[in-house]
């Protein structure tokens, strides 16, 4: 089971957790809108729990990069962590790095892999474990894996080491053997949940060709299960290719206001929840919406989240949130957008 498809807490999927095991629950969102996400000189599970490639296949534990280099998915060899990561971030930026489980102290490690004992209502005092929701029932291995730079946006807060235009795909016969790499150093007989972003993912024409591979291949230790897969798409290929793709991966959709076809968005949506409608064995394959929202789009932001919400079943197959505009510098550190206090009270009330 994945607890991000089936869990009734949405797209809160991170817990914070206090010293007597009490805990709540946060998305990404909330936590970078009133800047919690900070855990200087705590233990991270990157690079024990999870992986991340780069654009050029260079891998690391986390998005954050703390542990180091662990090799190039591309070449032969990876060195895997043994041991858990000391933080010296001041910002955890990336939403999945946020969900990694943490503790502050080696005394706290078992919080983070013990399941509540009770749900605050309201925020815990000086937490000291994080962990993923439902965290007993978390699947073992997680990737994530940025694709490419290729981009067919060219958004003005996405960063150059992030996205271009121009740069070629990755064929399939190396995306092939990039995958065969993780399987046998990281994922060996786990199950595991794969997180593609980019650039624009999608447009690589072997996207498909890779998800579809990685539903063929089961986890030996669990062959009636499958590999999760999930894609961070900006939307912009057609309602059709979306339909199949719901098939084989959970989809994502940012919404880029800079870009954004607003008519064509309502039309994937629709296309998207009626597919899962259709197919109950699509009920696991998670499908969100998140709207971008620079500094300014308070209105525009209202008015499309209303509008999708109104879309037929979209409350029953989807789920929606509104996202801060983080500005990136150099090493993946970040900062929010400049937001008026209404803007940032619309985001956390929606994030």
């Amino acid at each position: 089971m994945d607890p991000i498809a089936n869990n009734p807490t949405g797209n809160k999927s991170i817990v914070l957790m206090n010293a007597k095991g009490e805990a709540k629950a946060y998305s990404a969102e909330e936590i970078l809108a009133r800047e919690w996400n900070t855990w200087t000189g705590w233990y991270c599970a990157a690079g024990t729990e999870n992986l991340y490639i780069t654009h050029d296949g260079c891998v690391f534990g986390s998005v954050c990069r703390e542990g180091g280099f662990l090799g190039n998915v591309f070449d032969n060899y990876l060195e895997m962590h043994k041991d858990y990561v000391l933080c010296k971030k001041k910002w955890c930026m990336c939403g999945t790095d946020m969900a990694l489980r943490k503790f502050k102290g080696r005394e706290n490690k078992y919080l983070a892999y013990k399941d509540p004992s009770k749900d605050l209502s309201t925020d815990p005092v000086d937490p000291v474990a994080v962990q993923p929701v439902m965290q007993s029932m978390c699947i073992p291995r997680q990737v994530t894996w940025d694709l490419g730079r290729r981009c067919n946006y060219s958004c003005s807060y996405c960063p150059p080491t992030a996205s271009n235009t121009f740069e070629a795909h990755r064929t399939w016969g190396s995306l092939k053997h990039a995958v065969q790499n993780v399987f046998n150093a990281f994922v060996r007989n786990d199950k595991c949940k794969f997180h593609f972003s980019g650039g624009e993912p999608t447009i690589n024409p072997a996207f498909m060709d890779l998800v579809k591979w990685i539903d063929e291949h089961p986890p030996m230790n669990n062959p009636g299960h499958r590999h999760l897969c999930h894609v961070t798409t900006n939307g912009s290929r057609q309602p059709e290719y979306y339909e199949e793709l719901i098939e084989y991966t959970q989809i994502g959709i940012s919404v880029h206001f800079e870009f954004c076809d607003e008519a064509k968005l309502l039309e994937t949506i629709s296309a998207i929840v009626n597919k899962k409608a259709q197919r109950p064995d699509l009920g696991y394959q998670w499908f969100g919406v998140k709207l971008m929202v620079p500094p300014g789009a308070r209105h525009r932001a209202e008015s499309l989240m209303n509008r999708i919400y109104d879309t037929p079943r979209f409350r029953e197959q989807a789920q929606l949130n509104i996202s801060p505009i983080v500005r990136f510098a150099a090493g993946y550190e970040g900062h929010l957008a400049d937001y008026e206090p209404d803007e940032k009270r619309f985001i956390e009330a929606h994030g």
